[in-house]
C-alpha cells in the first residue's frame, strides 16, 4: 500500500513486522542525519550537537548521537541491505561506552563501510574511524591519539572496582585497536602488536597528545587515502579493505 504526502502518493517498504514510509524517510532526512534511497548507498552522518542552544560547551560522541547513529544504520540495512554505507564524521572525541556502541556498529555491518572525516579523527572519534572498511580524511584534517581520560562518582571501592575493569577492558582495546591498524599498512606494518604499542606509547609520553597531518595518518597506516573530491571512488573497495569486514 502507498502512503500520500502532500497529495503525492509515495511508496511503502516492509521490513520484519513493521513498515517504512516514505514520509519517515523525509523526516529522517531532515532531522536525524541520513539520505536514503532504496537501492543506492546510504549516507549517514556522524555530526556532534549542541546539547541546548546556547550551551558553550559541545560534548562530541555521547548517547543521543550514538542512538542516532545506531537506528540510522539499522534503516539502511533494512531498505539497502548489501550496499555500502557513507558515514559523513565531524565529530570531538567523546564517551568510551558511546563510541565503542558506534565502532561495533560499523564492524558489524553486513556491508562495507567508509568514514570520510571532515575535520578531525581524536580521540574516541580516532577509534571510531578504525571501525571502518575504507578511511579518508579531508586534506585539512588531522588524527589525534592519547590515553583515555576517566572520571568518576562513586564511593572509594566502586571507583577501584571501576578502575580495575576500565584497565584490563578500555585500556587494553584501545591500543590493541591503533596497533591492528598499523600491523596492516603503513610505515610500520609487519611489526609485532607489542612493538607498535610500545612506538605509540613513547610518542604518547613524548607528547601526551600525538598529532598526524592528514598525509601523515596515511603514511603511518591510520588512515587509506586523503580525499581527492572523487565522490564515486569512495564506495569502491580494494581486495584488502574488503578482508576487514
Amino acid at each position: 500500500m502507498a502512503a500520500v504526502h502532500n497529495g503525492m502518493r509515495m511508496p511503502s517498504f516492509s521490513g520484519l513486522n513493521y513498515k517504512i514510509d516514505v514520509h519517515d524517510l523525509v523526516k529522517s532526512v531532515h532531522e536525524e542525519g541520513i539520505i536514503i534511497k532504496p537501492g543506492i548507498p546510504a549516507n549517514i552522518f556522524l555530526f556532534e550537537e549542541q546539547t541546548a542552544p546556547d550551551a558553550d560547551f559541545v560534548p562530541g560522541v555521547e548517547y543521543n548521537m550514538t542512538n542516532k547513529f545506531l537506528k540510522n544504520m539499522n534503516l539502511a540495512r533494512l531498505l539497502n541491505p548489501g550496499l555500502p554505507v557513507l558515514v559523513h564524521m565531524s565529530t570531538n572525541g567523546g564517551d568510551w561506552y558511546n563510541g565503542m556502541a558506534i565502532y561495533d556498529t560499523i564492524k558489524k555491518y553486513p556491508a562495507q563501510v567508509t568514514i570520510l572525516d571532515y575535520r578531525h579523527s581524536s580521540s574516541m572519534s580516532s577509534i571510531i574511524f578504525l571501525a571502518a572498511d575504507k578511511r579518508v580524511m579531508a586534506e585539512d584534517s588531522h588524527f589525534m591519539y592519547h590515553d583515555g581520560w576517566m572520571s568518576s562518582f562513586n564511593t572509594w571501592k566502586g571507583y577501584e572496582a571501576e578502575y580495575e575493569f576500565l584497565k584490563k577492558t578500555f585500556d587494553v582495546k584501545m591500543w590493541d585497536i591503533y596497533a591492528e591498524a598499523l600491523m596492516e599498512q603503513g610505515k610500520y606494518k609487519g611489526l609485532p602488536k607489542e612493538e607498535i604499542i610500545e612506538i605509540l606509547h613513547n610518542n604518547r609520553d613524548k607528547k601526551q597528545d600525538v598529532y598526524l597531518t592528514a598525509q601523515e595518518a596515511v603514511e603511518w597506516g591510520f588512515a587509506d587515502e586523503v580525499f581527492d573530491g572523487n565522490w564515486e571512488n569512495l564506495a569502491k573497495y580494494t581486495k584488502e579493505q574488503r578482508k576487514r569486514k
